[in-house]
């Protein structure tokens, strides 16, 4: 009844203001201003709600803050510089324990990234019709992009910065794109109109005229129904079709440039009869705006939630980005809710892609932002509290930082003009006046932000709000944002660098204690063997599982045989169907001359037992080679693993040179290597025959008649009719899937967990005989350094000292240059 009230007096008071304005009353308004000046001067902002900013300050600290940013990138490219010298003076012949070159090299390559500045790019995300256009509209201070209660974004809408004339580009699906999309929403038709009528005689992609009967015939079915989400998904592959007949020459590689308009910008990216837009991908809007002068991107993305199921994927990989199209992913995302009815179902979800995507720390990335405030303020106190409680739950179970959300309401941000202090102050008190009746109520409840719910609903009825989000958003991108990947890049130079100083200083002995003395050289030398043999030993005992594990994600040891098998029965299904009644019943007569049995003419149940035995042989042998080929992958990957990533090549040349006792161990490993090989195979060979057996050897011998009788008993129950006079081709390949399923679905589970034991068994040996051959390198080695027949290797040892003191002395003066910028980062830190 309050909020009525409340309403009923704003208006009436709104409407006599406007029909009693006169010259008299001017004069009184100016004299009541000039005393608002009076008693302004002895209030604080504070006291009438207001916090006052000096543009001219805020510009300048704005300016000094880029100035000493772009300081700070380039002070961090001559570092990364210098850093990469680092790495040149490091010893080549010598691993360092706690250096590992390409981790530092990837680390340098990641501060690189963040030195270069690429485009912002900030998606508008959330349900469907919470607002999300007009939200832009009012960010950017025009109305660009449509917006309404049914879903009028069907596509990406991306808005990018142009100094050239403003205009739109549109991206239309590829022939290829869009047959990729068509067959994806005929296998949904399909599978609904056979299990809605039991029947496959509907039309198909070269009759779309009567494509489209069968959609509407199928639609009003389920209509009656009431499955509404299998009709959202018809009316979308209807549209499609519809589009495709009528602007199929529109299919393009290339985009179309069009005039900006919102004439045009409706045509192509809402949702009518006849419309072009399903064949849209993408609408790329090129304008001038101050918000986009730093490069940003704004994407107005479909609402989740919306009749069209492709809407949920299109945001997704917009957010994501897609390197083939050259699209980079969102760095933040404004998630919008509409105050009417805020976190609906669905977008939960659309908080788990967000962490699908950035992983555990994306709430950093998003903005919170609940929209249309100012159709929530006419109804009850009680809603506007209870929205505000939603959305500090829905903060807090994200993570989400209070300073980044906000209410807004974009209708009234559209239509605010700038006002000055003294004319803010006086909307200020006029707004607050008409929620007096519920100020304390409001003033009881805090938003995440800090401030109290009525400070905040007062400025949204002034602004929308619009100008702060406004504000937030361009210190975010420009500035803060800026801040972070600077503070990465010098971050990851330090770390780089630290690893760098901790390992050369423990390894750089008095230099001038050993230059001219040969013995404790020589005693450097042991102590080197001996640190490279502990060193490949421990890594034998601790680095199998990173062995496996890069194994497993080059797919080297596949995870899924889904294609394979998809593979081998399509090749069966040709064979089965090239197979001719004539040349089957000649094989089996031949097959019967050969077993010595009768002359008998075969009968329809012995072609389909002679074809099914057949194809199980092809496919069994196809099995066994493909895994042949992974047997032989896993043993070049572990040679490599053994000889070269262990080191035990060179340490076998150090220690033997051209000895045969090196030829002899290391071809004891090679024989190891080969026997790991061996049992592979085995076990491969050995898990296919146990699978194809239950449908290989007892489905074809005559001794098992009571399995033969259960499997007649099923095809004949599958087909409905009697096996002896069906087609045996066709009885074939229904068996063969059903099996292949079987069969593929334990060889995916159980070849890579036995392959995996088996190596595990086998590297245990191996690790046994890495022990064993400690002891005759170690007396080698011992045997060539006593005999004076590794001088190169004193020198080498000299060499490497002198490369680290050269490594240590440049690292001083980076360190020095590190300390500089900190200071810097720390003085221009944003709050």
């Amino acid at each position: 009844m309050a909020a009525r009230t409340q309403s009923s007096r704003r208006s009436s008071k709104k409407s006599s203001n406007k029909s009693t304005e006169s010259k008299e009353e001017v004069k009184k308004t100016s004299s009541t201003t000039n005393k608002a000046k009076e008693s302004s001067k002895k209030k604080k902002p504070e006291e009438i709600g207001l916090r006052v900013i000096d543009g001219k300050d805020e510009q300048d600290e704005r300016t000094i803050g880029e100035q000493a940013m772009e300081e700070l990138r380039d002070n961090l490219r001559a570092l990364t510089g210098e850093v990469n010298e680092l790495i040149d003076l490091l010893p080549d012949d010598y691993s360092m324990p706690g250096i590992n070159i390409d981790q530092i090299e990837s680390g340098i390559q990641q501060a690189e990234t963040f030195l270069g500045k690429p485009n912002f790019v900030v998606g508008f995300a959330g349900g469907f019709n919470a607002g999300k256009s007009m939200l832009i509209n009012a960010l950017l201070g025009q109305h660009v992009l449509k917006d309404g209660a049914v879903p009028t974004t069907s596509t990406v809408t991306r808005i990018t910065a142009t100094s050239d004339e403003e205009c739109m580009y549109v991206h239309f699906f590829t022939e290829a794109q869009f047959e990729d999309l068509f067959a994806r929403y005929m296998e949904d038709f399909s599978y609904l109109y056979q299990h809605t009528f039991n029947s496959d005689t509907f039309h198909g992609r070269d009759e779309l005229t009567g494509l489209l009967d069968d959609i509407k015939m199928l639609r009003e079915r389920l209509e009656a129904e009431d499955w509404n989400d299998r009709i959202r998904s018809l009316d979308s592959f209807y549209d499609l079709i519809v589009s495709y007949i009528n602007h199929q020459n529109l299919l393009s590689t290339g985009p179309m440039k069009e005039n900006l308009s919102r004439k045009n910008l409706i045509y192509y990216t809402t949702k009518a009869e006849n419309s072009v837009a399903p064949l849209v991908r993408e609408v790329q809007i090129a304008m001038s705006h101050p918000m986009l002068a730093d490069g940003s991107e704004l994407i107005d993305l479909p609402g989740l939630g919306s009749p069209d199921p492709r809407d949920e994927e299109i945001t997704v990989e917009a957010l994501r980005g897609n390197e083939e199209t050259g699209k980079r992913e969102c760095d933040a995302v404004v998630h919008v809710m509409d105050s009417l009815s805020p976190f609906r179902a669905g977008e939960d979800r659309l908080f788990q892609i967000y962490r699908k995507v950035w992983g555990e720390s994306f709430s950093k990335r998003v903005f919170l932002v609940v929209s249309r405030w100012g159709k929530l303020e006419q109804q009850s106190p009680e809603e506007m509290l209870a929205v505000t409680k939603t959305v500090k739950r829905v903060a807090e179970r994200y993570a989400v930082d209070g300073q980044k959300v906000f209410i807004t309401d974009g209708r009234i941000g559209a239509q605010f003009e700038q006002l000055d202090e003294e004319e803010r102050a006086e909307r200020f008190k006029e707004e607050a006046e008409e929620l007096e009746e519920i100020r304390k109520e409001l003033e009881a409840s805090n938003f995440p932000n800090g401030k109290n719910l009525f400070e905040i609903t007062v400025n949204a009825m002034i602004d929308g709000n619009v100008p702060k989000l406004r504000d937030s958003l361009r210190y975010y991108l420009a500035f803060y944002k800026e801040y972070l990947h600077l503070s990465d890049a010098q971050r990851m130079l330090e770390s780089q660098v630290n690893k760098i100083q901790q390992a050369t200083s423990l390894h750089l002995p008095p230099l001038d204690q050993l230059e001219d003395d040969e013995e404790r050289f020589i005693e450097e030398c042991r102590s080197d063997i001996e640190r490279q043999l502990k060193e490949m030993r421990n890594k034998a005992r601790d680095q199998l599982q990173t062995f496996v594990q890069g194994i497993i994600q080059n797919e080297i040891l596949p995870r899924d045989l889904s294609s394979l098998q998809e593979g081998l029965y399509q090749a069966s299904s040709q064979r089965i169907e090239q197979q001719s009644p004539d040349h089957l019943r000649q094989q089996l007569f031949t097959a019967q001359l050969f077993t010595q049995g009768p002359m008998t003419n075969p009968v329809p149940w012995e072609n389909f037992r002679h074809l099914l035995q057949q194809e199980v042989g092809h496919i069994d042998t196809e099995v066994e080679q493909f895994c042949g080929l992974i047997v032989e992958q896993i043993l070049d990957q572990y040679r490599t693993f053994i000889f070269d990533d262990l080191g035990l090549q060179e340490i076998l040349m150090r220690s033997f040179g051209d000895d045969p006792e090196g030829r002899r161990l290391s071809q004891k490993f090679q024989q190891r290597i080969e026997q790991l090989g061996h049992d592979l195979r085995l076990v491969a060979r050995n898990i296919n025959r146990l699978f194809f057996y239950e449908y290989s050897d007892v489905y074809h011998s005559r001794d098992h008649l009571d399995t033969l009788v259960d499997i007649r008993e099923e095809l004949e129950s599958q087909f409905d009719q009697d096996v002896s006079s069906g087609d045996p081709r066709r009885a074939t390949r229904w068996l063969l899937r059903q099996k292949m399923d079987y069969h593929f679905r334990k060889l995916s589970t159980f070849l890579p967990l036995c392959f995996l034991q088996q190596l595990q068994e086998v590297h245990e040996q191996l690790v046994e005989l890495l022990e064993e051959a400690v002891y005759p390198i170690r007396e080698a080695y011992g045997e060539r350094l006593e005999r004076r027949e590794i001088g190169q290797e004193v020198d080498r040892i000299r060499h490497r000292y002198r490369q680290i003191r050269a490594c240590l002395e440049h690292l001083q003066k980076v360190k020095h240059r590190m300390q500089e910028n900190r200071q810097i980062l720390n003085e221009h830190r944003p709050t």
